[in-house]
């Protein structure tokens, strides 16, 4: 009910999408979440295009923690409308991945953990400046979705890279459900591990759209 929606206005650090995880029976580690921008603020009447070179946050709703941040560093604009998208995962950085705090690490900036029977609410913000003042009303919608062509995230981790399926998420008690006892969640983690739990079998409501947002 509090996820934004109806005309806005363009500007840094606004806030597009909101969802909710809900840690049905256990507590899980989430290893990837994938976001979709689509809309018309691609300045296909000559304005309206989203220009802003600001950084986008994933953060909780009180902005008190960052689990993840874009900049243009990681990608041209991270609130492009038409491309793979924007996504944090468990394995080293890609162009279009969260990488502030380096490409070497896993792109999260703190662990999204959700505790068993817990759920947190997460909010993604950005940089939309230029979505306004177009000759017709521009769009923009986010969407949590899967874009298998992101296949290979890192080549030290290629052989065990998953495809991207909108979220992903570990859970250290689930031993060889993927071929490989997962035991150690932190070498896990920063290996590639093969206990990685693919959201197109686990996870329920994908995809999850957050609402319209328009743009004069």
């Amino acid at each position: 009910a509090n996820a934004p929606s109806g005309v806005h206005t363009a500007g840094a650090g606004k806030e597009v999408y909101r969802f909710w995880l809900t840690a049905t029976g256990d507590e899980i580690t989430v290893f990837d979440l994938n976001f979709i921008t689509s809309g018309s603020t691609t300045g296909a009447d000559g304005s309206g295009q989203i220009s802003g070179t600001g950084t986008a946050t994933l953060t909780n709703t009180a902005g008190s923690v960052t689990y993840a941040d874009w900049a243009t560093a990681d990608v041209t604009q991270p609130l492009d409308v038409g491309t793979a998208g924007i996504h944090v995962n468990g394995f080293q950085s890609t162009t279009n991945d969260a990488g502030l705090d380096g490409a070497a690490s896993d792109g999260w900036d703190t662990a999204l953990i959700v505790g068993a029977g817990e759920t947190r609410v997460l909010v993604l913000k950005g940089d939309t400046t230029g979505a306004g003042g177009a000759s017709t009303s521009k769009s923009l919608q986010v969407r949590i979705d899967g874009d298998l062509t992101l296949t290979t995230n890192g080549a030290t981790v290629a052989d065990n890279d998953p495809p991207v399926n909108g979220v992903q998420w570990m859970d250290v008690e689930l031993s060889g459900l993927n071929g490989t006892s997962c035991t150690a969640a932190a070498t896990d983690l920063a290996t590639g591990a093969e206990c990685v739990v693919d959201s197109a079998t686990y996870t329920k409501t994908l995809p999850v759209n957050g609402n319209g947002l328009t743009y004069n």
